[in-house]
């Protein structure tokens, strides 16, 4: 009998997230390898002897070969490899006489390829790889235009009304606020022996056992002190007078809801005033050159990183090896497009170091585009990537208002429409923007 140890894992994510994602994680690393030991697993199996005769294994050898396996007592009930095997492997003196013993090589080499959860190595083999810059790309005639017609900084400015986004806030922290009473969930699961790769990939090798719900306010102080409008400054901006004047407006029952639950009545609250504040300022702001332009620098500055076929891709078009997104949906799918396409000739997923200044916060533009010149009508695209469609004439919130803000940024810096900025969701919509 062998003793079983069990790894208790405390998350810091939802019972069904950690559960799909450790399921999941695991199929990769088991891939397509057979599970168990079986007769199946050497038929067909073409072994050669040390006399270079290859043996072919037809179903009745691989019966025999299983069997003698067992009778060795290299293989139990379960169909897995034992200790005994593992002992006899490690002094070079596994038997399986004179019949098979000129096979011995192919055999052990069918039996190493089962998988075993003892030999799971901690470390994931699709290790994160580090992405690095190609100057010959950076330096190619088609992104050199690109680059001098986007690397120019810029200034906004913008004059709204105080006490109309005083009374807009008002009505809408009103009408839209709603926080929920702090309860903690807890949910327990176990996995125990996987069989086959196909329960990981239907996620029931994993089983949850139970739940509870706690209220908090039984299970913790509330001794805790909020600075409440010092918090609410550093989330949006504006002055104390300000937010002072838009909590006194709202309604005894809004404001209640604070000792609910405080820090996501901060949060909620400081969003809805950063909507309001957005659709108040996007308006009527402008922006303007600075004369500054940005340095190549921001492409090297910071470590890129990303695991191939998860979270990025290879590509021999961008400025990078690798090309590394933020989404495994949209954006990946959208880097893979611009990788196939002909008539993109260079592309990079614009670092950090790039971004424009908005009443909302720095705003990071996801790609820069290079076509072939005489493939599509505008050749330099900057393009943000989205799931959705996206409407200059219907802007809803904060985010809404960073795309409008850099919208106008780039007419600011474009010279007779030089250089094109677009929301798409896909290769085709790009594709579509550039051509009108």
């Amino acid at each position: 009998m062998f003793d079983i140890n069990i790894l208790t894992v405390i998350a810091s994510e939802s019972y069904e997230q950690f559960a799909k994602q450790l399921q999941n994680e695991i199929s990769e690393l088991v891939n397509s390898r057979p599970m168990l030991i079986t007769s199946t697993l050497f038929i067909d199996h073409v072994f050669e002897t040390a006399e270079g005769t290859k043996v072919k294994i037809t179903v009745d050898t691989a019966r025999k070969i299983y069997n003698k396996l067992i009778r060795q007592d290299y293989i139990n009930d379960d169909g897995r490899l034992t200790e005994t095997y593992h002992e006899a492997k490690r002094n070079d003196n596994l038997q399986l006489g004179d019949e098979f013993q000129p096979i011995l090589s192919g055999i052990v080499q069918a039996l190493d390829n089962v998988f075993d959860p003892k030999k799971i190595n901690p470390d994931d083999s699709r290790k994160p790889k580090e992405a690095n810059f190609d100057e010959e790309k950076f330096k190619k005639a088609q992104f050199q235009e690109l680059w001098k017609r986007i690397n120019v900084k810029t200034y906004y400015k913008v004059d709204f009304e105080t006490a109309e986004l005083i009374g807009k806030a008002i009505n809408a922290i009103d009408k839209h606020l709603s926080v929920t009473e702090i309860r903690m969930v807890v949910e327990e699961g176990v996995m125990e022996e996987v069989w086959d790769k196909e329960q990981l990939e239907a996620g029931t090798a994993m089983k949850q056992t139970k739940a509870k719900t706690y209220n908090v306010r039984e299970t913790i102080g509330t001794g805790v002190k909020y600075d409440l409008i010092g918090r609410l400054v550093m989330e949006t901006g504006l002055t104390r007078r300000t937010l002072v004047a838009i909590l006194k407006g709202i309604r005894p029952e809004t404001f209640y809801q604070f000792r609910m639950n405080p820090e996501e009545f901060i949060r909620k609250t400081a969003n809805i005033i950063n909507d309001e504040k957005a659709m108040a300022v996007v308006q009527k702001i402008c922006y303007e050159r600075t004369g500054n332009t940005y340095d190549v620098d921001i492409f090297t500055e910071s470590t890129i990183r990303g695991k191939v076929g998860i979270n990025a891709i290879e590509s021999t078009k961008s400025l990078y090896d690798l090309v590394v997104v933020d989404s495994e949906g949209v954006e990946k799918k959208f880097a893979e497009a611009l990788k196939a396409q002909e008539n993109v000739a260079v592309y990079t997923k614009l670092p950090k170091g790039f971004y424009i200044n908005t009443p909302m916060g720095h705003y990071n533009p996801d790609w820069a585009i290079a076509f072939n010149e005489g493939t599509v009508k505008h050749i330099y695209f900057i393009a943000e990537t989205k799931g959705n469609e996206w409407q200059r004439s219907q802007l809803r919130g904060a985010e809404d208002a960073k795309l409008e803000c850099a919208a106008r940024h780039f007419e600011a810096i474009s010279q007779g429409g030089n250089i094109v900025y677009g929301v798409v969701k896909d290769y085709k919509t790009l594709y579509d923007k550039v051509m009108k």
